[in-house]
């Protein structure tokens, strides 16, 4: 799940809240046939029987926000960050996610032609 908090009118204003599942091809057809699924990114399983699920096979990195240069707007920018599958599951591979910072919406998916190390950690900069 990704979440994104945004604090509207200065230090008076209020925080506003947006949370989104981010699913794959392999999630979505398991949850349309209601077969028990393991967690994706450690958050929620589908199918009737949740109690078959392993935890843990899929795992995100930390994500990061990059701004836009010369923006204001504190969500005008892309988050990204990496999946790895550290449970071999054939046909799915690691992958970077790019989403838009303003409402969540995954625009692009980079699939790697390697493993990637589940220590991988990332940070964004921006020079």
């Amino acid at each position: 799940m990704i979440c994104k908090f945004e604090v509207r009118g200065g230090k008076s204003g209020s925080v506003f809240f947006t949370s989104k599942f981010l699913q794959t091809e392999c999630f979505k057809k398991a949850e349309i046939a209601q077969k028990s699924i393991v967690p994706e990114y450690c958050t929620r399983s589908a199918g009737s029987d949740s109690s078959k699920s392993v935890l843990g096979k899929v795992v995100s990195s930390v994500p990061n926000f990059i701004g836009r240069p010369n923006s204001t707007a504190q969500d005008d920018g892309i988050i990204v960050f990496v999946v790895i599958n550290y449970i071999e599951t054939k046909g799915e591979r690691d992958f970077v996610v790019w989403l838009e910072g303003r409402d969540l919406t995954e625009f692009r998916r980079t699939y790697f032609d390697t493993e990637i190390p589940i220590a991988l950690h990332s940070i964004w900069h921006s020079n």
